[in-house]
């Protein structure tokens, strides 16, 4: 890092200050030896001038001795360059054995940072996988939750819907209430008046309820009196208050009445209505008067087999008179006897409509809860991710130098290895260099012998002395200058050294700047991340914001919808009460025209044919009108005074067949719509099918047979679904033409085609083909086969031949063989080369 390359700085920089120290004590030292030079040379030139004056007389040996000295320096120079060129040799192997060094050193630095770089990475991977695992397991979590919220979600929806089914059951209820005739009436204050005789009974099961509606038609809102001044003084109240009118039974006038023997043992005879309500004692004479003796049975078929010896009611509310009048069909129910049930359901439903309320809200309060963990939830997502993207941009960055690395370190091995060359024929050169060294020493060596025999002939003259005079001064020189040499090549290694140090120093500056420039860069990219974090946290927060208040704003308007929807719900069974009010208002004023229709028709009857006016005649004259009209009705014999009812039920009768049909009307209507929705669907389904299947055919076949066509043709293209489909060939070089005309090798490929063609618009996962090739040539054969390769790559195909061409493209082949009427299965490793070689 930054600190150790600033440490290895300052001790290059005291290695520095030492080399420079060495230089300045060399300097120095070749300064003086020079000196020392000029003074020996200066006094070896004198000696040698005494030598020449003294030889003069020896001319002969003065000359041999010069060819010899002549020859000596030639070789000592020879010598001199050998050895200098040696030195430079071996300066060079310093040289490169330097750096060889720096360049080793150089790729221990990368090395080690490679090692950090992969433990770096190698706890980024940890990090990531932690950040995985941790991702995987909220995901699992959210999605839990997620679930869990939708679970919460049908079951608040599935509460709704049944208070809502809840909610229009009260309403119905409460309409039905409403629309029955009031239980108070205005008797206040008469004694003896017990009230309707539906409020008198009780149904002992509800399975009775119609029946016994039914068998007692409008004898059950009679008022049951004591007797009939009570009855009187309640007809005057009535007038008194314009009340209306109204039936009683005064129980000192009706007489008691026995039930007839009960019918021999009949399959489906429940039993007489009287012995199925529930009464008090003393009204058992207005009841027995109001359901005389009814029998119930369970059904139509046992009725009609008793005959008319009873007067008979079904559960479904079919009455059979004794007259052989059947009264059957649907009605609604008139809810005399019902208001007790019609009460005790409306509490059922008012106690169950309050527990889904709570249910509800105990819904509403989880689901609440379970937003809030899904937003918690996926915040923390949203910072493993981010958390994941940060750790892959270090694991790519880190990747990125690796890969730097490993290549520096190769061009640095590269490098080495041509150090290692040249070091190699440097050492080779300086081999040869000493060979030649040693040999010029030898040859100076031979002529220092000879030189030796000529001083030999010199020693008597005294040239010898001032000869050996002359040596050592020259020795002296050759020491002199050995050592200037050896100075200045120590000198020239500390100038290299130090230069290295120098390009060292510089080199390790341009990497502490370098890492200073990427350390100020990374502080930047950092302090930028940083702030984009912060930004990223606070659109985080702000988005975790707007989701919470989308979602308050999505309940508020849920709750808003859930009280419109009740309101509608409200307004609609209103809006359906008042229309019942409405229907039996106007059933009312229909019931009242008619019965005064049936009033006028029975006085034209009667014989009376003037106009029905107001009459202003007195007392008299009304009683004998009266005693008149008393006459004709005597002669008129028994009337069915049940006849207004049983028109009653006819026209109930008539309005609900007309209801039906109305109601029938619009289910074939909305039957005839979906019906048209279905074939408009099913028309574009099938075109979109045809053109996309019809693409695929014409591409297919053109792959399969080079210039060839097929096509397909609707038979109806007005009404594509109530035609066919043919399908039209052409092959290459033939006229268009039947499928059962062309040849069976041309019938494969367009069946191969159309087959692929339908595959093409909705694939399946496996194909089988048994012997599809059959009919084929080599090279259609062969165009089957690639096409088969092409595809195998999205499904697998499984294919029978006896075609070695078709089975060359197989990734795998399994031969079978029948021998001695067994059959033997085996496997091919490598079918290409099996069947083609």
């Amino acid at each position: 890092d930054i600190f150790s390359t600033q440490e290895q700085i300052a001790s290059l920089e005291r290695q520095k200050e030492i080399l420079l120290r060495e230089e300045e004590n060399l300097l120095r030292a070749i300064e003086g030896e020079e000196v020392e030079l000029l003074g020996t040379e200066e006094s070896a030139n004198l000696l040698w001038k005494s030598i020449k004056e003294r030889e003069e007389s020896l001319k002969v040996s003065l000359e041999e001795m010069e060819r010899t000295e002549e020859k000596l320096r030639e070789l000592s120079t020879s010598l001199e360059e050998a050895r200098k060129e040696l030195s430079r040799m071996e300066l060079k192997l310093r040289e490169l054995e330097l750096k060889k060094e720096r360049v080793k050193e150089d790729m221990e630095r990368l090395r080690e940072e490679e090692r950090k770089i992969k433990a770096n990475m190698g706890e980024s991977l940890m990090k990531r996988e932690n950040y995985q695992k941790m991702l995987k397991e909220e995901e699992r979590s959210i999605r839990v939750k997620k679930e869990e919220y939708q679970r919460l979600e049908e079951r608040l929806k599935k509460i709704r819907q049944e208070k809502e089914e809840v909610l229009k059951e009260i309403a119905m209820l409460k309409g039905r209430l409403q629309s029955m005739p009031p239980e108070e009436l205005p008797f206040e204050g008469i004694e003896g008046v017990y009230g309707r005789a539906s409020g008198l009974i009780k149904v002992r099961d509800l399975e009775y309820l119609r029946a016994v509606e039914v068998a007692g038609g409008g004898r059950l809102s009679y008022i049951v009196v004591q007797d009939e001044d009570v009855a009187k003084r309640c007809i005057q109240r009535l007038k008194e208050l314009k009340w209306g009118r109204l039936n009683f039974i005064p129980l000192s006038r009706i007489r008691e009445t026995n039930l007839p023997p009960y019918p021999p043992r009949h399959r489906g005879v429940i039993d007489f209505i009287v012995n199925l309500l529930e009464y008090e004692k003393r009204f058992e004479k207005a009841i027995r008067f109001i359901f005389g003796d009814t029998l119930l049975v369970d059904g139509f078929d046992t009725a009609r087999g008793l005959g008319n010896s009873y007067r008979m009611v079904t559960l479904d509310g079919e009455l059979f008179e004794k007259s052989g009048v059947i009264s059957g069909g649907h009605s609604e129910e008139r809810g005399e006897l019902g208001r007790g049930f019609y009460l005790e359901e409306l509490n059922r439903l008012l106690q169950l409509e309050e527990k889904l309320r709570e249910e509800e809200a105990k819904e509403e309060k989880l689901l609440k809860m379970l937003r809030d963990e899904l937003l918690e939830k996926e915040s923390v997502i949203a910072i493993l991710r981010r958390r994941l993207e940060e750790v892959e941009e270090t694991d790519r960055s880190g990747y990125e130098r690796l890969k730097d690395i490993q290549e520096k370190l190769q061009k640095a091995e590269e490098y080495v290895h041509i150090l290692e060359g040249e070091k190699e024929e440097t050492k080779k050169k300086t081999l040869s260099l000493k060979e030649d060294i040693s040999y010029l020493e030898e040859k100076l060596e031979n002529l220092s012998i000879k030189r030796q025999s000529v001083l030999l002939h010199y020693r008597e003259s005294g040239v010898e002395d001032l000869r050996r005079e002359y040596e050592k001064e020259k020795q002296k020189m050759e020491k002199l200058r050995e050592s200037i040499h050896s100075h200045q090549l120590k000198l020239r290694e500390l100038q290299i050294e130090k230069e290295s140090l120098q390009k060292e120093i510089g080199r390790k500056l341009a990497f502490v700047e370098s890492a200073q420039d990427e350390i100020e860069k990374l502080g930047l990219e950092l302090e930028e991340l940083r702030k984009e974090r912060q930004q990223l946290e606070e659109e985080l927060k702000h988005v975790n914001m707007q989701a919470y208040e989308l979602y308050r704003k999505k309940d508020r308007l849920e709750e808003e919808h859930r009280s419109l929807q009740s309101e509608l719900g409200r307004l609609r069974f209103q809006e359906e009460s008042l229309k019942e009010e409405l229907h039996r208002l106007w059933l009312e004023r229909a019931k009242l025209e008619e019965r005064y229709k049936e009033s006028l028709s029975r006085l034209r009857e009667l014989g009376y044919e003037g106009e029905v006016v107001e009459i202003k005649e007195g007392s008299g004259r009304l009683r004998e009108e009266l005693s008149k009209v008393i006459k004709e009705l005597s002669s008129l014999g028994s009337v069915n005074f049940k006849a207004e009812e049983e028109y009653r039920e006819y026209e109930e009768r008539h309005s609900d067949y007309q209801e039906r049909y109305r109601r029938l009307k619009e289910e074939k209507e909305s039957i005839k719509e979906l019906i048209q929705e279905v074939e408009t669907k099913k028309l574009r389904a099938f075109m979109e099918t045809f053109q996309a299947v019809d693409r695929n055919l014409r591409r297919i076949f053109s792959e399969l047979s080079p210039g060839g066509k097929a096509y397909m043709v609707l038979e109806r293209e007005d009404d594509p679904l109530s035609g066919g489909v043919s399908l039209v060939v052409k092959p290459r070089g033939k006229e268009v033409q039947y499928l059962e005309a062309i040849s069976g090798g041309e019938k494969t490929l367009a069946a191969l085609s159309l087959i692929f063609a339908i595959q093409d618009y909705r694939p399946s996962p496996f194909y089988y083909f048994g012997e599809v090739d059959a009919h084929l040539d080599e090279a259609n054969a062969r165009r089957v086969g690639e096409l088969l390769k092409e595809r195998s790559k999205g499904a697998q195909f499984i294919v029978v031949t006896l075609r070695e061409v078709l089975a060359s493209f197989a990734d795998r082949v399994i031969g079978v063989s029948g021998r001695g009427g067994l059959s033997r299965v085996f496997t091919l490793e490598n079918p290409a080369e099996l069947l083609t070689g």
